[in-house]
């Protein structure tokens, strides 16, 4: 509990009041900006695996960040065949893998290329993506 605290606390807190009122991706831009100033105690905190991993509670502060937005922009899964469990975790999951490859994984990345790799990632579809790279 107390890593999980510290967690919201350090990554979200801050901005908890304003993520209805910022774009989805500076959000999350904001987020890692947190994690690249303490990027050697994050990488400390992927190694607390388990029931209670540093990486499930990440995910939980990405699931809160985007259901906080999702609601603040009355966005509704109704109208589409993604329910919204389905969104929260599909993104949730992406963006922390992308954070443990970069903290913990040895891709070197400045803060503004994750930030690249993030806008390419949450503002794309697959299919433009793939279509780009031809």
């Amino acid at each position: 509990e107390t890593l999980e605290y510290l967690a919201y606390m350090m990554l979200v807190n801050q901005y908890d009041d304003h993520i209805g009122e910022k774009e989805f991706i500076n959000v999350v831009k904001n987020i890692v900006k947190e994690i690249d100033t303490n990027k050697k105690f994050i990488a400390k905190c992927f190694k607390v695996e388990g029931q209670n991993s540093f990486e499930s509670m990440l995910n939980k502060v990405f699931r809160y960040v985007f259901d906080e937005y999702t609601k603040a922009h009355s966005i509704h899964f109704s109208k589409c065949i993604i329910n919204k469990d389905l969104f929260l975790n599909t993104t949730a999951n992406m963006i922390v893998y992308v954070i443990k490859e970069w903290v913990v994984g040895g891709k070197e990345y400045t803060y503004d290329e994750i930030c690249n790799v993030f806008e390419v990632i949450l503002t794309k579809s697959h299919k433009d993506l793939l279509d780009e790279l031809r």
